[in-house]
């Protein structure tokens, strides 16, 4: 989200989440806003942009038991994340949907 202040910038992406009959919720151990719906569930970062001109949905497929690892999950939370995400994951690869944003460049120097 872009704007000048994240409590800014969450006021179309509550819309957004809306409209994908999601949430936003805040998450203590990624320190950083999550959007979950039924179909995606994806990180929030403030920056500087300018608004959004594009965004386009595209699918990724990663090794989950190395997903797993980079996000540093405990091993006895890693079982009961690969229940939860049981219907992304097929021959150990699990599928991330991502939206991918391009933002004009922002005017400040």
């Amino acid at each position: 989200y872009a704007s000048r202040r994240p409590d800014q910038g969450l006021e179309p992406v509550r819309a957004l989440a809306v409209a994908l009959e999601g949430v936003i919720e805040w998450s203590p151990l990624l320190r950083r806003y999550l959007l979950v719906s039924p179909e995606l569930t994806m990180t929030l970062n403030w920056n500087h942009l300018a608004p959004v001109e594009r965004a386009e949905r595209l699918e990724r497929r990663r090794d989950v038991d190395d997903w797993l690892a980079r996000v540093e999950t405990p091993d006895e939370d890693a079982q009961r994340v690969k229940e939860l995400l049981g219907d992304r994951i097929a021959d150990g690869a699990m599928t991330f949907p991502s939206i991918v944003l391009r933002a004009r460049q922002s005017q400040r120097r």
